[in-house]
């Protein structure tokens, strides 16, 4: 009777704070929403291409060939294409734990990602920055930037698994998570391939995914948490 009563009591808890994590996700993503919209009603308009060319300027005044190595490799890590194969080796690997649902969630969040901000990009329509040759080639629209979105959906899921799994050095793990994607937007920026609003834009939209992502693995691991226990109280 205790031991029901103690197992009752853990499921209860692993749904309140699973819906806690939903709400809060939810809540947040719709914010991050509304924000999105307001910028591109700004970058469509044309009112955020002085603040744009401003800070390109500032990249260009700074170039040098070693700073271009580094943030061409960076570029290089943040590519759409190498993200896709990063999320599906994870998604695989998930699979091999045999956390099934998660690596279905991760594959179908990390891929949709890729195609959703390719939409974004043809409906959006807006052109590249043209203040200077451009040191790499790039074959889509700007807005928003894929390289911002996709790093924050795939390397934020890698990150948040990682924090779960290694829970003394999450914020170590977080830190330098945070630090990369930042790094990736930055590169768009110094290589003159994507103006400031279009990264900004990118990591908003980027986050509005890795939300819905979070919400979902809360959702896979609750209740494969409360079956496990059902099975061993009865």
């Amino acid at each position: 009777m205790v031991k029901s009563s103690k197992q009752s009591l853990k499921i209860y808890f692993l749904s309140l704070f699973s819906s806690v994590i939903g709400i809060s996700g939810l809540m947040l993503a719709i914010i991050a929403t509304v924000v999105f919209l307001f910028l591109s009603k700004q970058v469509l308009g044309q009112k955020t291409i002085e603040f744009d060319t401003h800070i390109l300027q500032y990249f260009l005044s700074i170039q040098n060939s070693s700073l271009t190595l580094f943030f061409v490799t960076l570029a290089f890590i943040g590519k759409p294409t190498f993200l896709v194969i990063v999320d599906v080796l994870f998604s695989l690997f998930l699979w091999t734990k045999n956390k099934i649902s998660m690596a279905i969630v991760y594959f179908i969040i990390g891929n949709g990602a890729a195609g959703f901000n390719l939409f974004l990009k043809s409906f959006l329509g807006r052109e590249r920055p043209a203040l200077w040759d451009r040191i790499v080639e790039v074959k889509h629209l700007s807005y928003p930037s894929a390289h911002a979105m996709n790093s924050v959906v795939v390397y934020g899921l890698i990150c948040y698994y990682l924090m779960n799994q290694f829970k003394p050095w999450r914020w170590l793990i977080f830190a330098c998570t945070f630090l990369l994607v930042i790094l990736i937007g930055l590169s768009r920026l110094y290589l003159g391939v994507h103006w400031p609003t279009d990264i900004i834009a990118g990591y908003i939209m980027g986050f509005v995914w890795l939300s819905i992502a979070i919400i979902l693995v809360e959702f896979v691991k609750s209740s494969t948490n409360n079956q496990v226990d059902k099975k061993s109280t009865n």
